[in-house]
């Protein structure tokens, strides 16, 4: 069986449990990056997904790669993830 049918299976049998259920899956796997953080999420060069919030915080994905275009970085043309730490950082041009 499926979660999706598990799933169905319980809403089914207990009405007020899609309620309980109602949470937003990649909301729950977000995290938040302050944007003073030498982090690749807060990198010029770093193309994951990610949403700035404001100037001092950056919404990425705890499971989200990206790739490094960074010509001067060792991990250039890598793929990354959102904490990943690089000598050749630039802050974010959102960020400022």
């Amino acid at each position: 069986m499926t979660r999706r049918a598990l799933l169905a299976a319980l809403a089914a049998a207990m009405p007020g449990l899609p309620a309980l259920l109602a949470l937003d899956e990649r909301a729950a796997r977000a995290m938040v990056i302050s944007g003073d953080q030498v982090r690749c999420a807060t990198c010029h060069y770093w193309n994951g997904v990610r949403k700035a919030r404001g100037q001092s915080q950056v919404d990425a994905s705890y499971d989200g790669t990206g790739r490094c275009d960074n010509m001067d970085s060792p991990y250039h043309n890598l793929s990354v993830g959102a904490l990943h730490f690089c000598p050749a950082y630039l802050r974010w041009d959102k960020l400022d």
